[in-house]
């Protein structure tokens, strides 16, 4: 069973997200989107690499398995 996280209220929406549900990169460069689109586009697929990469660093140094909120 994975560990129950408590998260920020921007990260929330990252956690209900499956894996496949993930922004992909080439997505983002899709040519109908506008430059801002875009731009937006990588901004949440950055947000959503550097939320996983905290969740999967707090799972393997928390030893109890408990991991307290980060902000």
């Amino acid at each position: 069973m994975k560990p129950a996280l408590k998260v920020s209220a921007f990260a929330r929406p990252f956690l209900s997200m499956k894996r496949h549900n993930l922004i992909e990169k080439r997505s983002c460069k899709n040519t109908q989107l506008t430059r801002r689109a875009r731009a937006r586009c990588l901004d949440l697929k950055r947000a959503q690499d550097l939320y996983y990469g905290y969740a999967v660093l707090l799972n393997l140094v928390c030893d109890d398995k408990r991991v307290v909120a980060f902000r």
